[in-house]
């Protein structure tokens, strides 16, 4: 009876990452952010040319949530903690980072 199992503790929530990889990840986060942004904007524009109470107003305003609610899923699985429309934390083994969208770096805090 060889039905030997073994269990793994699951990793919940987001890990530290290294000061290494940190780099990686704002290189990550502005691709992400720079292509929801854009398509944030063409939505936005149309949104300004229609009447504000119309159903068209409210399906662009779905899509606009939806782009909303991608980044920041997309955003989670690189290990970074959205925190407001294209700015997040980002938690390294030296301390915790904010980064701001078309920011190149992050800033200790």
């Amino acid at each position: 009876m060889n039905n030997v199992h073994n269990v793994f503790q699951l990793k919940t929530g987001i890990q530290p990452i290294s000061t290494n990889e940190l780099e990686d990840i704002i290189r990550l986060l502005n691709i992400i952010s720079l292509r929801s942004k854009r398509e944030i904007n063409s939505l936005e524009s149309q949104l300004k040319y229609v009447n504000k109470q119309s159903l068209k107003a409210q399906g662009i305003q779905a899509k606009i949530n939806n782009k909303l609610h991608r980044w920041t899923e997309k955003v989670k699985r690189i290990g970074a903690s959205p925190l407001g429309v294209f700015r997040c934390r980002i938690k390294t083994n030296e301390g915790t980072y904010l980064w701001e969208y078309p920011k190149q770096t992050a800033e200790l805090i």
